[in-house]
């Protein structure tokens, strides 16, 4: 399993799957080696072979909330939405003081236009990760979807404060400002944007 892990460190995801598919022939029981598979298969884009991998994990460790959370993502990425919040619930429920869950649940009830259900959850994730600058923005977000242009606004500039070169929150903040009539600073955030993306990766400082 270590081995798995280094290889994935290093980019070499077929290398990793198959480390871990090595170690569950010598333990066929290995939770964390069907978890780590599944996390391989998820990012070669085999995703119903990840949610197998998922669900044998849970099978052998039904109390950890990590599994859970990736088999949100999984089932997510498949569009099987109503069992992602399902697992994001479970996940919840195991583990209350993980974040990721919460933001991950809320980013599925946005996508349903749960606006004021997904602003809740992404408040939950800030007053556990105050600095999780993600979750600030899927608030905006969410808050826009609200029409609530205002408070939108303050959490996408906090989402800057803590990360100034998220270029997506940029977008985002043009995209509020517009529907604020603030033409012209509008512009100058897509502006901030395309220069942020226009960046080559390894010249971007550290955030």
């Amino acid at each position: 399993n270590l081995i798995g892990q280094a290889f994935h460190r290093m980019g070499q995801i077929k290398d990793a799957l198959a480390s871990f598919d090595s170690a569950l022939e010598c333990d066929a029981k290995f939770a964390d080696a069907y978890g780590n598979r599944g996390n391989m298969l998820s990012e070669l884009g085999r995703q119903a072979e990840a949610l197998s991998s998922f669900d044998r994990a849970i099978e052998l460790n039904p109390n950890a909330a990590l599994y859970w959370l990736n088999r949100g993502a999984t089932l997510h990425g498949l569009g099987r939405v109503d069992e992602a919040i399902a697992s994001y619930d479970r996940a919840i429920a195991l583990d209350p003081e993980f974040t990721t869950p919460y933001v991950n649940r809320a980013g599925v009830l946005s996508q349903q236009g749960r606006w004021a259900d997904a602003v809740a959850d992404f408040d939950r994730a800030i007053a556990l990760e105050p600095k999780f600058a993600e979750a600030h923005l899927g608030r905006a977000f969410a808050l826009k979807g609200l029409a609530r242009l205002d408070d939108a606004l303050s959490s996408i500039d906090r989402a800057l404060e803590l990360q100034p070169e998220l270029a997506a929150a940029h977008k985002g903040r043009a995209a509020i400002l517009q529907a604020l009539g603030r033409a012209e600073d509008a512009k100058a955030s897509l502006d901030m944007a395309a220069e942020i993306e226009a960046t080559p990766t390894d010249k971007v400082g550290k955030l």
